[in-house]
């Protein structure tokens, strides 16, 4: 059904870009394929003139990293501190649905919020070192003495590109400076 999709694309718009498709090669063996092509007419007769090219091991890392980023999602879902991941700017990239409920919000929408403006409505953010950091605050946002951790989240290289950042709720445990 895919080719017939990909002829009719050609016909309809006389060129098709990057067309995802999987075929199987004369092994047998599944292979995801991206085909550019556009109609051309040469001597009185149309023929088509594109690329394949095979995509396959790129799909299959898309396919990895889904499944690395739905296995950490349902990860730090199991926990029930708040969490939440930021980049070094305080920009929200990750949060497990305890964070989100608290401020209200689901996960979609806590992303399109600054970590800081939402925990401590505006005030710094507590940096993030090698060895990670904690304190007590009182937190405007959760109305709440929170003990807040941040730890450094690092990209592959091992630079420091951002935090995770854990609150526990300590309110009547702990005095608070």
């Amino acid at each position: 059904g895919r080719r017939a999709e990909f002829l009719k694309l050609l016909r309809e718009r006389g060129s098709v870009e990057h067309f995802e498709s999987r075929v199987f090669g004369r092994d047998g063996d599944a292979l995801w394929i991206s085909e550019s092509a556009r109609l051309m007419r040469s001597n009185g007769s149309w023929h088509i003139d594109g690329t394949v090219i095979d995509i396959s091991a790129r799909k299959e890392a898309e396919s990895a990293y889904k499944s690395t980023f739905e296995l950490l999602g349902r990860t730090i879902d199991a926990i029930p501190d708040l969490v939440a991941v930021t980049d070094l700017e305080g920009h929200i990239i990750l949060t497990n649905t305890a964070f989100a409920q608290s401020f209200g919000l689901s996960k979609d929408e806590v992303r399109a919020h600054r970590y800081q403006d939402l925990v401590h409505r505006g005030e710094p953010l507590l940096s993030v070192d090698e060895e990670g950091r904690e304190r007590i605050i009182w937190s405007p946002g959760l109305e709440v003495r929170i003990q807040e951790h941040v730890s450094p989240f690092k990209d592959l290289q091992g630079s420091i590109i951002g935090a995770v950042r854990v609150l526990r709720n300590v309110t009547g445990l702990v005095e608070c400076p």
